[in-house]
């Protein structure tokens, strides 16, 4: 059985905010949830064969391989970048701490 803390606790560390009321609807579908798992767990299966791809399609991905070589050097490019740091080039930054 999943209990209010137990809500209260995963919102936490979901970092969702959750009322009182809305803990007890997420108590009891989390229940109902976890109980129609079960269901699952306990039903025959006998010698069915796994599914590993119904319809027949594979994922087609391109090759990690270069495609065009940069005849550039390191210098000139870190010379040309606004800001940059020994052999680094600074970028301002995307998020900010609080």
């Amino acid at each position: 059985m999943i209990s209010k803390q137990d809500i209260k606790k995963l919102s936490e560390l979901a970092r969702i905010e959750v009322t009182d009321t809305e803990a007890e609807h997420l108590q009891h579908d989390l229940e109902r949830i976890l109980e129609y798992v079960e269901q699952l767990n306990r039903a025959e299966i006998g010698m069915a064969e796994a599914f590993t791809n119904v319809t027949g399609l594979s994922n087609v991905t391109a090759s990690d391989a270069a495609r065009v070589a940069v005849n550039a050097d390191a210098a000139g490019l870190l010379h040309a970048a606004p800001c940059h740091d020994n052999s680094f080039v600074k970028v301002p930054p995307i998020w900010k701490k609080k």
